[in-house]
């Protein structure tokens, strides 16, 4: 194995050593570990799934769908 991709936890905040939950936590002991070990590592932090809006127009046709998250921030990788 030469390279590990982890699907982490958006709630890992790299800017604190104490991180605010048990998932937080959990996350980032691991992802700990592998930066301290010799693999090449990915780390995917995901915020919560976007919901999925669909408007309505008056008769009742979808007029539009559009992603959204939380706080109105969408993160996408390109």
């Amino acid at each position: 194995m030469r390279k590990v991709v982890l699907l982490s936890s958006g709630a890992v905040d790299d800017d604190t050593e104490v991180q605010d939950g048990p998932i937080a936590s959990y996350h980032a002991e691991i992802e700990q570990a592998l930066r301290a070990s010799d693999l090449e590592w990915t780390f995917l932090r995901p915020d919560p799934l976007p919901k999925t809006r669909i408007r309505l127009g008056g008769d009742g046709e979808r007029t539009s769908a559009c992603p959204t998250s939380p706080g109105g921030h969408v993160r996408s990788a390109q």
